[in-house]
C-alpha cells in the first residue's frame, strides 16, 4: 500500500450523453447523435491535434477523450519523470466490437485481416494511445471485470504508488455499440481543500452523483 494519502486531482465522466469534468457538466449529446459523431464533435470542439484519433475504434476514442479532459492543464512533466506516471484501467467487454469487425473483415477479404482493425483487438491499445499522446512511460494495466470494481481500482492505484508512481490516470471505460460509459480519475498526492481522498467510498460517491 502507498504510505501517503492519495487524492483525486481531477475527474471526468462521459455517460448518459453528457460530459462532466470535476463535477461540472460541460458537454451534451445532440438529439439523435450517435456515439462516434458525439466523440468526433468533442474532439473538434477541443481543437485537439492528434491525427491518429480518426483511425481509432470507438472504445479507444472514448478513453482518449476522457483522458484529454482529465489531463487538461495539468503540468505534470515539470514535476515528475514520465516513468513515474502510471495508467490503470478497467472495462467489461474488452475490445469486443473490434473483435467482431476483425472477424468480419477476414471473411470479406478472403482470409486476409485488416491491419487497421487488428490493432484495436486488444483493450490495452487505448492505454498505448493515451501514453503516446502524453509522453507517459510508467507502468500500465488493463483489467477485465464483470462490472466497475472500485475496490480493485483503489487497491491497484495504491499499489502503483507503493511501487514508486507519483501520478496515476485510472478509471473504467466500457463501450459496446451505442452503450458506453467512462469514469476517469487523475490520482496524486497533492492535497487541497476541495480535493477528495482516493478511497472506495469517495469513488462510489462520485459515481452515484446525478447526471
Amino acid at each position: 500500500m502507498a504510505d501517503k494519502n492519495l487524492y483525486i486531482q481531477h475527474s471526468c465522466f462521459i455517460r448518459a450523453g453528457k460530459v462532466v469534468v470535476d463535477q461540472s457538466q460541460i458537454e451534451q449529446e445532440e438529439d439523435g447523435e450517435h456515439l462516434k459523431a458525439f466523440l468526433k464533435r468533442l474532439y473538434k470542439s477541443r481543437e485537439t491535434d492528434y491525427s491518429k484519433f480518426h483511425k481509432m475504434d470507438a472504445l479507444c476514442k472514448l478513453a482518449f477523450m476522457a483522458s484529454e479532459y482529465v489531463l487538461e492543464g495539468v503540468d505534470w512533466k515539470s514535476e515528475i519523470p514520465a516513468e513515474d506516471f502510471a495508467i490503470v484501467l478497467q472495462n467489461r467487454s474488452s475490445s469486443y466490437d473490434s473483435d467482431l469487425e476483425h472477424a468480419d473483415s477476414i471473411q470479406r477479404e478472403g482470409g486476409i485481416a485488416s491491419p487497421a482493425v487488428f490493432v484495436y483487438t486488444l483493450p490495452n491499445i487505448m492505454i498505448g494511445e493515451i501514453a503516446i499522446r502524453n509522453g507517459i512511460k510508467g507502468e500500465n494495466a488493463c483489467f477485465i471485470t464483470d462490472a466497475f470494481n472500485s475496490e480493485l481500482l483503489v487497491d491497484q492505484v495504491e499499489d502503483a504508488f507503493a511501487e514508486g508512481s507519483k501520478l496515476v490516470l485510472t478509471g473504467w471505460v466500457e463501450q459496446a455499440a451505442e452503450d458506453y460509459e467512462a469514469f476517469f480519475f487523475l490520482v496524486g498526492q497533492q492535497s487541497q481543500a476541495e480535493k477528495k481522498q482516493w478511497t472506495v467510498d469517495n469513488v462510489k460517491g462520485l459515481l452515484h452523483e446525478p447526471f
